[in-house]
């Protein structure tokens, strides 16, 4: 993935809003440029220890990440403890099979519901999709992907592009 060693963490970059863009001019503008490819669809910020970024990758379709075969997501208690941090899916995908919000969980990032249900925690990290727009409903087709680790066998589901 072209991961640079000095990386410490990553952080998800939320896409921009679309603005006067159509939905199609929206969608081209998406695949002209790896650094369009991140506005609009978002991409990962990799920093060192002294918190400098070392790395910023697009999120675009290819080859590259891998996810583990999606899981129900565990329901409105643990979308509530992720408050502010849904956005609208800009994902062509996603957005065509009816995903309306999505969200990323971050490497060892644990998500602690207020029921007191157990946590959830991703050593990869994981993105989220609601299939309605209110976090707080629970949906059946809600879903969790987490990130693949890179020693288990896997097929792609999207390129790492540097911005």
């Amino acid at each position: 993935l072209g991961i640079p060693r000095a990386a410490a963490k990553v952080l998800w970059a939320y896409p921009v809003d679309s603005g006067g863009f159509s939905g199609d001019a929206w969608g081209y503008f998406a695949i002209t440029t790896p650094v369009a490819a991140f506005f609009v669809f978002g991409g990962f910020v990799y920093i060192d220890n002294d918190e400098k970024v070392v790395a910023v990758k697009a999120f675009s379709m290819g080859l590259g990440l891998s996810f583990e075969t999606g899981q129900p997501w565990s329901g409105p208690s643990y979308s509530k403890a992720l408050a502010g941090k849904w956005s609208p899916v800009t994902w062509p995908l996603p957005k065509a099979r009816g995903a309306k919000l999505f969200t990323w969980i971050g490497p060892k990032e644990q998500v602690d519901p207020a029921d007191g249900g157990p946590p959830i925690n991703s050593a990869h990290g994981a993105f989220v999709f609601l299939f309605h727009d209110d976090p707080e409903d629970m949906g059946e087709r809600d879903v969790i992907f987490h990130v693949r680790s890179l020693a288990q066998p896997h097929q792609t589901l999207g390129r790492m592009s540097p911005v």
